[in-house]
């Protein structure tokens, strides 16, 4: 049986590298894995989120680690580690605390103004992140704007 680290040409020996201590590990000692897979036209996509999850780690905040990230043959396909849900769900500290660190996150990546130094995604759109000098004209031209301009240009708003 082919197992998931085959299908993206890692070798098993690599997986000690995992942080452990930012996840639980299953009771037997593995690790469990997350796979995305999909048509190699989606290799940018997963590559801008592991990007994006590589900075979150590197702020202090808990996000999974990239195992690998590649494009074999006509797939592309993301293998990171799993994180378990806290039992229970967030508390309110735990949603205060993220919120906080969010916030530090961006302070410390978006300087003098705001956005990325490059464009990524929203599922499969496109998300501009050219910056732009307050975090209110980055919302309005960025993330509302263009998604209004994307519906409609899709014929998706109702000009009533």
């Amino acid at each position: 049986e082919v197992s998931q680290i085959d299908v993206v040409g890692l070798p098993a020996h690599a997986l000690p590298t995992l942080d452990h201590g930012r996840s639980e590990n299953e009771p037997d000692g593995s690790v469990s894995l997350v796979l995305k897979q999909n048509d190699q036209a989606m290799l940018n996509n997963f590559q801008c989120e592991a990007e994006g999850l590589a900075a979150i780690r590197s702020a202090g905040m808990t996000a999974p680690e990239i195992i690998s990230c590649q494009a074999i043959g006509d797939r592309a396909y993301l293998l990171m580690q799993y994180l378990r849900p806290a039992v229970g769900g967030m508390s309110e500290r735990c949603e205060f605390d993220f919120g906080r660190d969010l916030a530090t996150l961006h302070q410390q990546t978006a300087g003098d103004q705001m956005g990325w130094h490059q464009d990524n995604y929203l599922g499969a759109s496109l998300q501009p992140n050219q910056p732009c000098e307050t975090w209110a004209s980055f919302v309005t031209k960025r993330r509302i704007g263009f998604q209004l301009k994307l519906a409609q240009n899709h014929g998706l708003l109702d000009h009533r």
